[in-house]
């Protein structure tokens, strides 16, 4: 930053060449001083809620993705275990105080950070340096950042990034599913487009969708025909609303037995999708005239259906709870 500033500043004095800096992008001189407290001028109503809330919703989520993936990150790099709950309440304590000293929000700075781990940094004093650094530039050097071309800048972001990428993961390919691999190129590709907090809000989007994809396709049951005459479905997997297409082809409900047991033991039945997809197969086969119990039903799925049963067809003469 230094050498750079005072070749551009050479360029401009002697040779009449001007890079574009700080100061020219900030349309006015840079003046630094302490932030001074006030409260915002506005109404406390129900109209000025509205249009603040879906702002806040948004970024309060993007922060809080952003600051626990920070730190599994750090977690990571330092072999350490941090407490997510005390990140996330000291950020909203943070932006809370910051938001009556004309601050703008913010989050976890995983570049920062990164660098920072990388450079020895461990206790919470190698946290503070670089923010009182920053408020003494700028408290005592205003007229210096004034004068600092924006390219400087761009260099200083670009070492960033190349210290922040994981570079080893481009040696992933055929090694992780190929899902992953699109879920990386799509936030790393958001990421140059846009910046890092939509990548990571997107990211979080494709890799739930991922999840409940997979999920959905893991749906399977062992059929066993029992000596007593009855047929016992062993059902694995999650039943919830990505895998009710997947479960309801599992069952021959024409041509099983007067007796059918859905065996819970593993499986678990995940939200009310899965409690209705169930409750639309017992029905068909209480319609051909045939019994159908749930065995081994775990204490989450026992309480979906408990709550779901004004709506269903699944009553409590037909589960067997599972033993803990």
């Amino acid at each position: 930053m230094v050498v750079v500033t005072v070749v551009a500043v050479c360029l401009s004095e002697f040779a009449g060449y001007h890079l574009q800096t700080v100061e020219d992008f900030a349309g006015m001189s840079l003046k630094g001083g302490l932030p001074q407290f006030y409260l915002p001028q506005i109404s406390l109503n129900w109209e000025t809620l509205q249009t603040i809330f879906p702002y806040a919703f948004i970024a309060g989520l993007v922060g809080l993705t952003e600051a626990s993936l920070t730190l599994r990150v750090i977690d990571e790099m330092t072999d350490t275990k941090g407490d997510t709950d005390k990140e996330i309440v000291a950020q909203g304590l943070g932006n809370l105080a910051n938001g009556f000293f004309g601050g703008m929000g913010g989050d976890a700075m995983i570049g920062q950070s990164i660098i920072n781990i990388k450079s020895g940094g461990r206790t919470r004093i190698s946290a503070l340096v670089a923010p009182l650094g920053l408020l003494t530039f700028i408290l005592f050097g205003s007229s210096i950042i004034g004068v600092i071309p924006l390219a400087v800048l761009v260099g200083v972001m670009f070492m960033v990034v190349i210290g922040t990428f994981k570079w080893e993961s481009l040696k992933y390919s055929g090694k992780i599913p190929r899902a992953d691999i699109i879920v990386m190129i799509a936030v790393t590709l958001i990421t140059i487009l846009t910046d890092l907090a939509t990548a990571v809000f997107i990211g979080v989007i494709l890799s739930a969708l991922v999840f409940a994809w997979e999920k959905g396709t893991e749906a399977a049951a062992k059929e066993i025909n029992n000596a007593d005459g009855s047929k016992t479905y062993k059902l694995n997997g999650s039943v919830f609303f990505g895998s009710v297409l997947n479960f309801q082809d599992l069952f021959t409900p024409n041509d099983d037995p007067d007796h059918v047991i859905f065996d819970f033991e593993k499986a678990k039945v995940m939200d009310y999708s899965g409690v209705e997809a169930i409750s639309a197969m017992v029905d068909k086969y209480e319609s051909l005239g045939k019994k159908v119990t749930l065995k081994h039903v775990g204490s989450y799925s026992t309480h979906l259906f408990k709550k779901a049963k004004n709506i269903t067809s699944i009553h409590k003469d037909i589960i067997e709870k599972r033993k803990s």
